[in-house]
């Protein structure tokens, strides 16, 4: 994802952290922590069920003059908010369309148990990701998609959207 006539090196950057050693989500923190995608939440601490701080308000600015966050509308953004996973899902579908990657062959329509419960905004989101396996859900299959994400449930799927991006 580096810029054009750019070249980007990776090396060994392997971090260690005490809280998740026996986490279902270890690989995958592993892997956006070593990329400094992620960082801890503190001392050798990634938190990986809880959720985020307010950091993030650089970030935020980019997003929204890029087209990747819009929040709710009349004026309304939420940066306090918890993310919800179909909001997550929202943001990666724009940002396919910011780098010009999204996939034109996708699903017609959702799969996941509770597809009913997903926003209406949200649809397109969850057919991509459910087609590219972005998001291939929680226990069950169930896209939860009013749900707060956690720590771990994001680096998951940030290492598929990289993953499946990159490929």
């Amino acid at each position: 994802l580096a810029p054009e006539d750019e070249t980007v090196l990776f090396t060994s950057n392997s971090k260690s952290f005490k809280d998740i050693s026996t986490h279902w989500g270890k690989t995958n923190i592993d892997f956006v922590t070593e990329r400094e995608i992620f960082v801890g939440t503190g001392a050798n601490v990634f938190s990986p069920d809880s959720n985020y701080g307010d950091y993030y308000g650089k970030y935020v600015d980019w997003a929204s003059e890029n087209g990747i966050v819009s929040g709710y509308g009349n004026g309304r953004f939420g940066p306090d908010d918890q993310i919800t996973r179909e909001q997550m899902a929202v943001i990666l579908y724009r940002f396919t369309n910011f780098l010009g990657v999204r996939p034109s062959d996708i699903d017609t329509a959702l799969t996941y148990p509770d597809s009913a419960a997903i926003s209406s905004y949200a649809q397109s989101a969850a057919i991509y990701c459910q087609t590219s396996g972005i998001i291939t859900g929680r226990s069950g299959g169930v896209f939860a998609p009013q749900v707060t994400a956690t720590r771990a449930e994001v680096s998951a799927i940030l290492e598929r959207f990289i993953e499946i991006t990159l490929d």
